[in-house]
């Protein structure tokens, strides 16, 4: 038998699932009421569409492998010494471009 916690946890998790579905269904819905099927059919093939979504995945990637670059060797650079939070942030990043570019 689940604890307490973990049912609460699950319903939330499936409760803000069933949120995000159903506004996301009422979304196309309201689209499709607005436009018409046969303008949104138009509009998915157009040109000015396939250059929005080539533009977001181009982005959507290139900041991906901009927070692995920084973020990966940032989280395994260990700090050793004693200072504020500040400070320690950019030691961790001074090390971690250290460590980075001793890797090649």
């Amino acid at each position: 038998m689940r604890a307490l916690g973990d049912r609460v946890f699950a319903d939330w998790v499936w409760g803000s699932f069933a949120l995000y579905a159903g506004w996301l269904l009422l979304v196309v819905v309201a689209c499709l009421v607005y436009a018409g099927v046969g303008n949104i059919a138009d509009a998915l093939v157009s040109e000015e569409l396939r250059f929005a979504t080539r533009l977001s995945l181009l982005t959507a990637t290139i900041s991906t492998l901009l927070s692995l670059l920084i973020g990966i060797p940032s989280a395994s650079t260990p700090n050793t010494t004693n200072t504020t939070q500040t400070e320690m942030w950019q030691a961790t990043l001074s090390d971690a471009m250290h460590w980075a570019s001793s890797m090649t």
